[in-house]
């Protein structure tokens, strides 16, 4: 009798693993692989969102200002609401899979995609941290390297969503 029990409470564990498994740990990240981006559909990006201010971050998980940015940039994503600002983070990591799971740690509320070799050469990126920022009308309005803080976005952000 107790092994029946036993075997009954087992074969209960195993199909319910699965269904607690299968629950995405945030909402931002979706189960499938981290897409690529190239530099023609950065500019498609652009293009598609006018009327919003487009803010791009390249980063790698390796770089630690990168690290120590994405924080506020996830604020930032919470502060400006999506139809006012899209904000998108572009990887140049490598690791497809470390990416995914670096985005899943770091609990990012905002698009992120593994960057195509065009990029660095089309937007002129030597280092990293690297911002990318599009105002309303798909003008680029700032293309730099360097780590940014909210502090330092937010007026810029309001800035660019008066014009």
């Amino acid at each position: 009798m107790r092994q029946v029990f036993l075997c009954a409470l087992l074969s209960l564990a195993l199909f319910a693993v699965p269904a607690f498994a299968a629950q995405p740990t945030t909402p931002a990240v979706q189960s499938s692989e981290i897409k690529a981006i190239s530099a023609k559909e950065v500019m498609a990006l652009a293009t598609d969102n006018k009327g919003k201010v487009v803010f791009i971050n390249f980063f790698a998980t390796w770089c630690p200002p990168c690290r120590e940015e994405i924080p506020d940039l996830i604020a930032l994503r919470k502060a400006f609401p999506a139809d006012k600002v899209l904000f998108v983070g572009i990887s140049l990591d490598d690791n497809a899979a470390k990416l995914q799971q670096f985005v899943r740690q770091m609990n990012v509320n905002y698009p992120v995609y593994r960057a195509t070799g065009d990029l660095g050469e089309q937007f002129s990126i030597t280092s990293i941290p690297h911002n990318l920022v599009f105002a309303k009308d798909g003008e680029v309005v700032a293309n730099q390297p360097g780590m940014v803080t909210k502090a330092d976005l937010t007026p810029f952000l309001d800035d660019l969503l008066k014009k």
